[in-house]
């Protein structure tokens, strides 16, 4: 999928499901851009979050709104010291966050990480995705998953790895629909409940 930025003018989000491109191969991955502002607003309002991400609160929409370009800055910003829920610190892993796009609307995103340590090597793993409300059920968390997988294999990765809750049934299905087979199922400290599935998909 090509990951150069759409430049055509977005149309805002209602808040009911959208019809989809009659051509499916429309859709792509794209990085975060100004020319998506009003829909992934919308969207972060309808409650729209990405993987294990919390939804943002009407204090941090505001503030995303008021300054889209740090934002952008911010969601692609490489070499950031982070501090994980399992309490470790250190240098945030080499990443990519993409948008989905018919080249209008922003409907989903992905954050695809090159490499793991410790944390990611027990819970998020490679990939985390997410569909905006407004576009669920329509088969794009697939559509983000494979494109995510190729993007890995492109980088000489020869194994995913992929973490859900146990009770995630959608996302347990589109990790199956993309090859996945589950390794184990962990529960952590910091994170007690819901158990969390880990996967495994071969490139």
């Amino acid at each position: 999928m090509d990951t150069e930025t759409l430049v055509k003018e977005p149309e805002t989000l209602a808040k009911k499901p959208q019809a989809l491109p009659h051509d499916l191969s429309e859709l792509a991955l794209v990085r975060p851009s100004f020319a998506l502002k009003a829909s992934y607003i919308d969207a972060l309002r309808d409650g729209h979050s990405c993987g294990n991400e919390p939804q943002r609160s009407r204090e941090d929409i505001a503030r995303i709104e008021a300054d889209f370009a740090a934002h952008i800055e911010k969601l692609n910003r490489q070499g950031a010291t982070v501090t994980w829920p399992n309490g470790e610190t250190g240098t945030e892993v080499p990443y990519q966050r993409l948008w989905l796009t018919d080249g209008e609307r922003f409907m989903g995103e992905t954050m695809v990480r090159f490499a793991l340590n410790n944390y990611y090597s027990l819970h998020r793993g490679h990939i985390s995705y997410g569909v905006a409300p407004a576009w669920r059920g329509r088969g794009l968390a697939t559509r983000i998953l494979r494109a995510d997988l190729a993007l890995l294999a492109g980088r000489g990765i020869k194994q995913a790895l992929l973490t859900c809750s146990v009770d995630n049934e959608a996302s347990i299905k589109v990790i199956r629909k993309n090859g996945g087979r589950m390794i184990d199922v962990c529960r952590f400290p910091w994170k007690p409940t819901p158990l969390t599935a880990r996967f495994a998909i071969d490139l």
